[in-house]
């Protein structure tokens, strides 16, 4: 139980950044897909106005999607498909972004311990 006073802070998911990225590898990334969505639910429950699950949500769907049109063999719509990657991937950075706000949000005001998380670490390694 909490002291009183103190504010409690929702169960933080933690893998060993290397097993989450091995098996992000050996899954095809698909481990790393739901790894983004299990740490985006987490920034929700911070209760900041980020809403990293909504981008995160977009993103991986238009990945699926644009993955399905460039197996479905129609060379017409490749130049589709490959916009839609861009888009996706540029929505999945956005995700990043915005849990970060959420992070830094909260651990500025419920818990006061100034987090600063780096932009271009967040940009780059942010799914994981």
């Amino acid at each position: 139980m909490a002291a009183p006073g103190v504010a409690h802070t929702p169960c933080v998911p933690r893998p060993y950044l290397g097993l989450a990225w091995g098996l992000g590898l050996i899954s095809g990334n698909i481990f790393t897909w739901a790894w983004m969505l299990v740490q985006a639910a987490y920034a929700n429950r911070l209760r900041t106005r980020s809403k990293p699950l909504l981008f995160y949500g977009i993103g991986i769907l238009g990945l699926i999607v644009s993955w399905l049109m460039r197996v479905s063999g129609d060379s017409n719509v490749e130049a589709l498909a490959v916009l839609l990657l861009l888009a996706s991937l540029t929505t999945i950075i956005a995700g990043s972004f915005s849990m970060k706000n959420a992070l830094e949000e909260y651990y500025a005001k419920a818990e006061p311990i100034n987090l600063q998380l780096s932009a271009g670490m967040t940009f780059f390694f942010g799914p994981l």
